[in-house]
């Protein structure tokens, strides 16, 4: 491709003018230079900082974000001019994911923490505003002003009360001191119902921890809070379910064993019209249980109650066959036994098979972590399970895990760690490699105790809104001008039927709109991800033109940094509350200032269509020049043909279009493709994909490669 050749500053005259003052030459100046340089992070920095001293904090974070991943030993200050970019756009959220790069760079401060949390205020987010100032707190300790503001702000926000009548308190022992952070919290000791019914009346929010009798009690008194019920594995499979009053429960939570809940279902077949039902799976603390790099061994470990359900009978057979192939294999078997007829049978069928020299019962381990140091396998031969902890926590030490296949278990672990008989239990520990590193990296992806507590605060937060939105009625209520009386200066609705006005039109559209996948959306999503996949990398720079509420956003992730625009700003705020991980910015990707060459990949899923014929035009020339040399377009749209005759058969039967968006201008496919070369791209496929109805190929999917940077003049 060859361009008009046009004059270049130097980096030093676009900062000149920057320093005198002169604002849109200096923008001006470096579009032109980064045109030519679009990977100097120092220019994309200066931008980014003037856009932002003029108010244009969109595309100023853009910009930002670009001179991050570009700059060196200047990076923290672009860091440092991001943050201040979010708080000043009112994305604290955003602020604080950067708190950890700042404080490796020795730029976080007491200050910055205090107007992140200040901005978490304001937008009515205790929770976030606690956070940001723990944050602070833990990488400076020390600050004094800092325990001060948690202290002022986790005295207004609900009281929490814990309950655990098993006794069994260890899946609270992280989750509790959390709490205590985080809001008021007690630790129901108590042992009468008059003292429960105190605790109820104190607390806003209870969590019962195991759906035992206690919850039964609790549920049939006199509703004064919100409960929370969690249930692991064997409550479901005792009378208790039946008989709690679930519709005084708010949220029972599982852990996620499909059987376990298929079989409380069929106790309480009604459960999901009484109460909601989410899952959050049990967690391992990797700060408890660090891995130890170990070498391959023999020396097996299984731990935890010794009861008939671990079936500690089956694991003796096994193991007596790997005894028998190689001597050497060592078992030793922690925990506390639970019934005396099972510890005089595996003790005299030790003795029977001769294992007297290669298997120990060691009883109730104190510290397993120490007990674990010199052991290379953790085995499993239980009956049941929900997802096990014990497993978890040897995983996350460089435990190889052995696990016999109870019902549930192909769910949660990979088939090579899996065995249903003796021979299978044997090639687990005989064959395939040895990879510590791996096992923790399973754990720590899936279920680390982060995660879990990022579930949890979801749950209290929501909970909390509630409790907020309850007594802001009760006062709207009681108030002499009545539930009906507005806010003053509080917006009216943007004109949904002004068909010129695209960007009141597509707030109205997605005001209170849910992500939802239907199945069309998901072939699409299938498409782009697979395209994206076969760049075969995980570094990527990805922008998403259009869009709309982030559905795409957490499938992109996992190929690298993710930013999506979109004209609405109903959109984005949604967007960036499901999926937070992803920048989310408001603009027209027409007009706004964007910085060239910077993606590796340009998302555009369903937009090109709403586009007049020279903005269509407009939009695939902007694509081009965002990326990267050799970068990736990857773009969907309706087949025009297609939906023609769809829109023919709506407006026959309904009356009605097949859509009701201010501008419907589909394309072919060769007239995509047509515009996708005037545009510079090379063509590796266009596709034509998915049926509605009689109809096939109603969508197409454009594949394209920006110039190389050599095939640029």
């Amino acid at each position: 491709m060859t361009t008009t050749q046009r004059w270049t500053p130097t980096y030093e005259q676009c900062a000149r003018l920057a320093e005198t003052g002169d604002t849109d030459g200096a923008l001006e100046a470096y579009e032109l230079y980064l045109q030519k340089h679009p990977a100097d992070g120092r220019a994309l920095n200066d931008v980014g900082t003037l856009l932002y001293a003029t108010g244009r904090l969109e595309e100023s974070a853009v910009y930002l974000q670009g001179a991050a991943t570009r700059l060196a030993d200047r990076r923290p200050f672009a860091l440092w001019n991001l943050a201040e970019v979010y708080l000043g756009s009112r994305r604290p959220a955003k602020a604080l994911g950067l708190f950890d790069d700042l404080h490796a760079a020795g730029m976080l401060s007491s200050d910055l923490a205090t107007r992140t949390a200040k901005a978490f205020v304001d937008a009515d987010e205790p929770g976030g505003a606690i956070e940001a100032l723990l944050a602070c707190q833990a990488a400076l300790p020390g600050q004094q002003v800092l325990g001060e503001f948690v202290d002022a702000i986790r005295a207004q926000r609900p009281k929490v009360a814990f309950f655990c009548d098993s006794g069994d308190d260890k899946f609270l022992a992280d989750i509790h001191p959390w709490s205590r952070q985080r809001f008021p919290t007690q630790f129901f000791r108590g042992t009468t119902q008059q003292e429960m019914e105190q605790m109820l009346q104190w607390c806003d929010v209870a969590w019962f921890e195991w759906c035992t009798p206690q919850v039964i009690l609790a549920t049939h008194l006199p509703k004064t809070c919100r409960m929370i019920v969690r249930l692991h594995r064997y409550e479901a499979f005792k009378p208790w379910p039946a008989q709690v009053r679930w519709e005084n429960v708010d949220l029972l939570v599982t852990i996620g064993n499909r059987y376990v809940d298929t079989y409380l279902r069929q106790t309480v077949p009604d459960l999901d019209e009484r109460t909601r039902v989410v899952t959050i799976p049990s967690a391992v603390n990797l700060a408890k249980w660090p891995l130890v790099d170990r070498t391959r061994g023999k020396n097996l470990a299984c731990f935890g109650y010794v009861n008939m359900r671990k079936n500690p009978g089956l694991l003796l057979q096994c193991f007596a066959r790997l005894h028998a192939q190689d001597p050497e294999y060592r078992l030793a078997i922690g925990g506390q036994p639970q019934d005396a007829m099972l510890l005089q049978y595996l003790h005299a069928m030790i003795q029977e098979l001769g294992l007297q020299d290669a298997v120990t019962l060691e009883g109730w381990i104190e510290d397993a972590r120490a007990w674990l140091a010199d052991k290379h396998y953790l085995v499993s031969a239980s009956l049941g399970e929900g997802l096990p902890a014990g497993v978890l926590e040897g995983m996350a030490s460089g435990l190889k895990p052995v696990i016999h296949t109870w019902p549930g278990a192909r769910d949660f672990f990979p088939p090579q760690w899996l065995w249903r008989d003796a021979d299978a239990f044997c090639r687990c520990i005989l064959e395939g490699e040895f990879e510590p590193h791996l096992y923790h990296d399973w754990a720590a992806e899936r279920y680390s105790l982060r995660s879990q507590l990022a579930q949890i605060d979801c749950v209290f937060s929501e909970i909390e809104r509630g409790i907020r939105a309850d007594a802001a009625g009760l006062a709207e209520a009681a108030s002499p001008a009545g539930p009906d009386a507005d806010a003053e200066g509080s917006p009216g609705p943007a004109d949904a039927a002004a068909p010129a006005d695209a960007r009141g039109f597509y707030d109205e559209w997605y005001r209170g709109a849910p992500v939802e996948e239907g199945y069309l959306r998901r072939l699409r999503r299938e498409k782009v991800v697979a395209a994206l996949a076969a760049l075969g990398r995980d570094d990527l720079h990805i922008i998403n033109l259009g869009c709309g509420l982030g559905h795409l956003e957490p499938h992109l992730l996992p190929f690298g940094a993710v930013t999506g625009v979109d004209l609405s700003i109903e959109a984005v705020r949604a967007a960036q509350r499901h999926c937070p991980a992803a920048t989310f910015v408001c603009g027209d990707v027409r007009t706004m200032l964007l910085p060239g060459g910077l993606f590796d990949a340009v998302v555009s899923v369903e937009v090109i269509e709403h586009l007049e014929d020279a903005d269509q035009a407009t939009h695939l020339k902007r694509a081009c020049a965002l990326l990267t040399p050799g970068g990736r377009l990857v773009l969907t749209t309706p087949n025009r043909p297609v939906i023609e005759a769809l829109d023919a058969e709506c407006r026959q039967r309904d009356g009605r279009p097949w859509s009701d968006q201010p501008i419907e201008n589909w394309l072919d496919a060769g007239a995509l493709q047509g515009l996708a070369e005037n545009a510079g791209f090379a063509i590796e496929r266009v596709e034509a994909f998915a049926n509605e109805g009689d109809h096939t190929d109603l969508h197409l999917l454009l594949v394209a490669r920006a110039p190389d940077a050599e095939a640029v003049d």
